[in-house]
């Protein structure tokens, strides 16, 4: 892993368990010096944005992976929920650094969301077409259930309400079952 990645990879660690944490405890993380994080990133704000840039990429890179296992619909839109589950600290960490409107002016973080959000739209029409999804499911709602069980699972696993051999199955006989036709 080459330096830059490094502080990010320290950063994502460091400012997910403590954001007010200084670049000094990242750079002492990534075992840098200031100086040398300071190189790569003048400030801590451009730290914070490439970290939200990582964090996303990383995102569309599991689920894009997850997509191609399959030609199934349903087969690809369960690797995609595991594929969420294994990000899913990492989104938490990015939805609450935007929520306290950290991260700002760089719709770019996004620039890959209308590629998932047909990628979606296309498994959830498939499921559809099959027969396989509730017809009052939108494919809206289906998308919004996906992240919120997939962020509900990190949170469960975290707290201790699941031990990490049933999470996947749990996670996804859970999600699937809130959205399948009966």
């Amino acid at each position: 892993m080459n330096t830059k990645d490094r502080i990010i990879q320290a950063a994502i660690e460091v400012f997910s368990a403590d954001y007010s944490a200084t670049t000094e405890k990242v750079a002492n993380k990534a075992d840098v010096s200031r100086r040398t994080l300071l190189r790569y990133f003048k400030n801590k704000k451009l730290l914070v944005l490439e970290v939200a840039h990582s964090i996303m990429s990383n995102y569309y890179s599991k689920v894009k992976a997850a997509h191609a296992q399959s030609e199934d619909s349903l087969v690809r839109l369960e690797l995609m929920f595991y594929g969420s589950i294994d990000c899913g600290n990492q989104l938490n960490f990015l939805r609450a650094l935007i929520e306290q409107n950290e991260i700002e002016d760089d719709d770019s973080i996004f620039d890959d969301f209308g590629d998932l959000f047909t990628i979606f739209s296309e498994l959830f029409s498939d499921l559809k077409e099959r027969g396989l999804l509730s017809p009052h499911v939108t494919i809206g709602w289906a998308e919004y259930a996906f992240h919120g069980m997939s962020e509900g699972a990190v949170m469960a696993l975290k707290y201790g309400a699941v031990a990490e051999r049933d999470l996947y199955k749990m996670a996804w006989k859970s999600y699937w079952n809130s959205i399948k036709k009966h």
